[in-house]
């Protein structure tokens, strides 16, 4: 006969088992209950920081340097930007090739603002070499050396009759660092034009040209060679040429002639009568 229970509910029934227990979760790297290996998380490599991170110290050692050195050339680093895409590239290369669980992840929004930054900062750095570009000093700097030369040309032609003028036009390059202060300091990348007004009057081009080989000579004696010397003279019709008197005297003759390089600048008054221009 079946052993009888006193329990509450009442007699001939058995007690209920306590259900089991759930199993603790396991820890993060331990081991399964099933004694596997423990689940590795790979790690996580941002690529992109550190060639950005390059990027803005070599950008601000160079915008220091144009700073302490005007000399410096600051447009070298927008010739070098191909070099940032070439350390990304060996930085994802290492990345890739690096030991362990390791997964990629470009850090996209480091690299938009560091290249803002980039531009802002270069762009900054631009004016004050538009300032010393743009700026006065180039120009008064030109006008204190056209003052010099005209007065060096007066020197040499005031005793000359046939010369009315003579003006000087000076135009200093803005790539030097600082502009000549005067016309002994200025190099090749400065021009210097100089423009001669003759009295005349002249019959013909022969004689203008004679005229302008003198003077020519006289200025080259003690000013260095300017880029384009011109001479410019107005004749009435009737002395300029011969048998043009009965046209009256209202119309002219104008003779220009203007010289550039060592060759026209040397050449003799028979082969300068061969380039003036009657208009």
């Amino acid at each position: 006969m079946a052993e009888l229970y006193n329990t509450p509910s009442g007699i001939g029934e058995q007690p209920q088992q306590d259900a089991p227990a759930a199993a603790p979760a396991p820890e993060p790297g331990s081991c399964p209950p099933g004694g596997g290996a423990p689940a590795v998380q790979p790690r996580i490599r941002r690529v992109g920081t550190l060639t950005m991170g390059l990027a803005l110290i070599l950008t601000g050692c160079a915008i220091a340097a144009s700073l302490l050195w005007p000399s410096f050339d600051l447009t070298i680093v927008f010739r070098l930007c191909p070099l940032v895409l070439i350390s990304l590239g060996c930085e994802v290369l290492a990345s890739s090739f690096a030991r362990g669980n390791v997964r990629l992840k470009y850090d996209l929004v480091s690299m938009f603002f560091c290249s803002v930054l980039i531009v802002l900062a270069l762009c900054l750095s631009m004016v004050p070499l538009a300032v010393r570009y743009f700026g006065p000093e180039y120009r008064l700097s030109g006008q204190k050396i056209e003052n010099e030369l005209d007065r060096t040309a007066y020197g040499l032609l005031r005793d000359d009759t046939a010369v009315a003028d003579c003006q000087a036009d000076v135009y200093l390059s803005r790539l030097a660092a600082a502009p000549a202060s005067s016309a002994g300091e200025l190099t090749d990348a400065d021009e210097v034009h100089l423009s001669v007004e003759l009295r005349g009057p002249y019959a013909d081009s022969a004689a203008f040209a004679a005229d302008c080989a003198r003077v020519r000579d006289a200025l080259l004696s003690g000013i260095a060679e300017p880029d384009t010397l011109s001479f410019h003279c107005v004749s009435p019709a009737e002395e300029a040429a011969a048998g043009s008197a009965g046209d009256g005297g209202a119309e002219e003759m104008v003779f220009s002639l203007c010289l550039s390089g060592p060759f026209q600048l040397n050449q003799s008054a028979e082969e300068l009568a061969q380039t003036v221009e009657i208009y």
